[in-house]
């Protein structure tokens, strides 16, 4: 074993031990090397590693502490969760968007299905703004700790995309805690998925309006560059191929870091060009009700003089009549599928060789009144 695995394995070992409390200052580099027997750039990867994990945290400029979590508890389900059958949900949650319960439901209903009915666990790993270095560690990466902590046999994660923790699922994995990311996979292919075909869906977006006579059609992505944007741009610039049309540059935004920011700048850049667009599509509902509120700010009327086509179809939930046309995802499916391949994993033995599976689901384009032809 390399010296610096040698070195954190270690210290995983001596903080589930309870060998450090929580909150301790770890010992100075020195000591580390003379306990551990390897040299200080062994003990700094050794750092380095524990930290991405969470196990570590460290404020700008101070040496560092063992997590509040971790001490005394790090790999060891807790008393009251031995002999239960305990499942886990990671997913962000945010005030405003309902697709986190759809899922939810879905994956409650796999794990009802099942003769074992584990319990549930559902951690929020949403995140409004920066994390503050005050504050310790990301709640993704706390998540998947606590889950690991209560005995969690298996999780089902919407990736926020918090510093390692990927890592910290791979060693998960390692340690036979079964893992299926929903909406989004990691770069990394190592783990099971569930999501649908983002390309298909913004193709069927694009051709839609193509038949209602638009020719100029405009893409709002994201700057986040996970699979699910990346794919749904591909879609859109093969869709424009394939109907006879150059993706043009300057048709298609994904910066800004402010959600209201970004649909009002795309839409500035969109206007901007000398032949503007009379479609536009985003990458989803979120950006799509933006670019409406930016459109109306600047006198346009949709779908007369725009139209608007979302992702995600989140009023699919609402108590009200729908309006966005958008690509609709079959969430609640999304979330049984999940639960259904995690209980599969949970009941057969691991092994470093086993096949991955990645389920993708078809989307569906609603109409509504948000596309309309051009004038």
């Amino acid at each position: 074993m390399p010296a610096a695995d040698r070195a954190a394995a270690w210290l995983r070992d001596a903080i589930a031990r309870g060998d450090f409390p929580a909150g301790a200052w770890l010992p100075a580099e020195r000591d580390l090397v003379e306990q551990i027997g390897v040299g200080r750039p062994a003990i700094r990867e050794a750092i380095a590693a524990l930290l991405r994990e969470g196990i570590l945290e460290r404020r700008p400029g101070g040496r560092p502490r063992i997590a509040s979590w971790a001490a005394g508890s790090y790999g060891r389900p807790s008393t009251a969760a031995a002999g239960r059958f305990v499942v886990a949900a990671v997913i962000p949650q945010p005030p405003t968007y309902t697709i986190a319960h759809a899922i939810q439901a879905g994956l409650s209903r796999a794990l009802n299905g099942s003769n074992r009915r584990p319990s549930l666990l559902v951690y929020d790993s949403y995140l409004a703004g920066p994390l503050d270095p005050a504050l310790g560690v990301h709640p993704e990466i706390e998540a998947f700790h606590r889950a690991e902590t209560e005995g969690a046999q298996g999780v089902v994660v919407w990736a926020c995309g918090a510093d390692g923790a990927e890592e910290t699922l791979l060693r998960m994995q390692r340690s036979g805690i079964a893992v299926v990311f929903v909406d989004h996979r990691p770069k990394s292919l190592a783990f099971d998925f569930v999501g649908v075909e983002n390309r298909s869906g913004v193709r069927a977006a694009v051709e839609h309006l193509h038949a209602l006579g638009h020719r100029r059609i405009a893409y709002l992505s994201h700057p986040d560059r996970v699979s699910a944007v990346v794919e749904r741009e591909e879609g859109y610039t093969e869709a424009l191929h394939d109907l006879g049309h150059r993706a043009d540059p300057a048709m298609l935004y994904r910066g800004g870091r402010s959600l209201a920011v970004r649909a009002r700048e795309a839409l500035e850049q969109f206007m901007a060009h000398p032949t503007p667009p009379t479609a536009v599509v985003s990458v989803n509902d979120l950006h799509a009700f933006e670019v409406i509120g930016a459109a109306q700010e600047r006198g346009l009327k949709v779908p007369d003089d725009l139209s608007v086509v979302g992702f995600d179809d989140a009023e699919q939930f609402s108590p009200h009549p729908s309006v966005l046309t958008t690509v609709r995802q079959p969430f609640r499916e999304i979330g049984y599928r999940a639960g259904e391949l995690l209980l599969r994993r949970i009941s057969e033995p691991s092994s470093p060789n086993v096949v991955r599976i990645h389920t993708l689901l078809a989307p569906t384009l609603s109409v509504r009144t948000t596309t309309a032809r051009p004038h």
